[in-house]
């Protein structure tokens, strides 16, 4: 698994990957789009994960924050230090590093992917809104980008990275006060426990799942059969089934 610029920020490979990420950052925010002042909106919504531009803050911490991915399945792939504060060119950079045989990009402001076409090989990507902030976006980007709605999703919800985040903001109150390198191994165990957590119970969550699925589809499937039967019958009543809830 590869947690970046999270181990080792003294070697040369992680001080490679920081002048990426800076000269990333740049590229975004000054030569690949059309500046937009204050905060992403969509709908009614102000989304401070779609900001293009964040100004360092006056405290005396460094590092903000963690910007992670995860899978589905929310086992951590990839990390990196933010230093300005929340913005959306964070989340693209791990898109982009993360490229391969992914099918959805899930992000609360994947919606607006679209407006960055001068990186064409994350297209292959699905834009995936998480299904609660879905909620909060505008109704059209919701039908079109929610993770509900899309073929092959499943019962993805896409709030699994809260889960991480959870976990690893536990060490947020010792973390802050640690020096650079003890903060980078501070937050490597604690990552290196939470995959190896979601391993060992990955074959458990992944029966429980399909349960739970199989249940739902079931229902689902006598819901459409008492309906069909409904309007042959032409009864206008509701039939209930007896029995229908599985367990």
């Amino acid at each position: 698994m590869a947690i970046a610029n999270t181990i080792a920020l003294k070697t040369k490979q992680a001080q490679r990957k920081g002048h990426y990420l800076t000269n990333f950052l740049y590229r975004v925010m000054w030569m690949c789009t059309d500046h937009v002042s204050g905060r992403g909106l969509c709908g009614a919504s102000h989304w401070t994960a779609a900001k293009e531009l964040a100004k360092k803050s006056s405290s005396k911490l460094d590092e903000e924050g963690l910007e992670i991915a995860v899978c589905r399945h929310g086992v951590l792939l990839m990390a990196l230090n933010m230093f300005r504060g929340e913005i959306f060119a964070y989340p693209l950079f791990l898109a982009d590093m993360s490229q391969g045989s992914i099918k959805f990009f899930c992000s609360d402001v994947a919606c607006i992917s679209k407006h960055f076409p001068e990186l064409q090989s994350l297209l292959d990507m699905h834009p995936f809104l998480s299904v609660m902030h879905a909620k909060a976006h505008y109704w059209k980007c919701e039908v079109k980008y929610s993770g509900a709605y899309q073929e092959g999703a499943g019962s993805t919800i896409g709030e699994e990275v809260e889960q991480a985040n959870s976990f690893l903001s536990r060490i947020a109150v010792t973390s802050k006060y640690m020096s650079k390198s003890g903060r980078a191994d501070m937050i490597t165990m604690q990552a290196m426990l939470w995959i190896k957590r979601k391993i060992l119970n990955l074959g458990q969550a992944l029966v429980n799942r399909y349960v739970k699925d199989s249940v739902r589809s079931l229902e689902a499937h006598y819901v459409t059969m008492f309906s069909y039967r409904n309007r042959r019958l032409g009864t206008k009543h509701r039939i209930i089934a007896e029995g229908l809830t599985l367990t």
